[in-house]
């Protein structure tokens, strides 16, 4: 009975393992999506025009997308995917309201990158483009070793 106990323990240990290390990969993912997102809204000589104006809303959506991973992590990529894109969707067309308190909160740092401040369509394209991307990237991530194909 005793051996039956330890086979149960350890099954519980290895669910354990199993639901903290992929929780741990969604704020590493978290933290890279942040630290590229505000990296790139600077205007730097050695970063380029393109990256500038479309990294940050991108890196944005896959904040999101990892956020929503990590926060409901027995949720379906889609689900993810769909509210990460729907999010970032309904914050850029609230850019179009100018009330006086969402102002007030768009004039703080911290406001101005979660709300922005003007529309534009090419970052829906980013946002969806963000999105896409972590659920690509999770996708071939969590593939089992036998399904990868060896490229000789």
């Amino acid at each position: 009975m005793a051996f039956v106990g330890v086979i149960i323990n350890q099954t519980a240990i290895y669910r354990i393992q199993a639901k903290i290390r992929p929780r741990f990969l969604y704020v590493l993912g978290m933290t890279v999506a942040f630290a590229l997102g505000v990296g790139s809204r600077g205007e730097s000589p050695w970063i380029p025009a393109i990256i500038v104006s479309y990294a940050g809303d991108t890196c944005y959506a896959l904040f999101l997308y990892m956020l929503l991973r990590f926060l409901l992590p027995s949720s379906p990529r889609y689900a993810a995917f769909l509210g990460a894109f729907g999010i970032s969707v309904v914050v850029e067309f609230s850019q179009l309201a100018h009330p006086h308190w969402l102002e007030v909160m768009r004039s703080f740092f911290l406001g101005e990158l979660l709300l922005g401040t003007d529309f534009l369509v090419s970052d829906l394209f980013c946002y969806l483009g963000g999105s896409l991307i972590g659920y690509i990237a999770e996708y071939f991530l969590n593939r089992p070793v036998s399904q990868i194909k060896r490229i000789n």
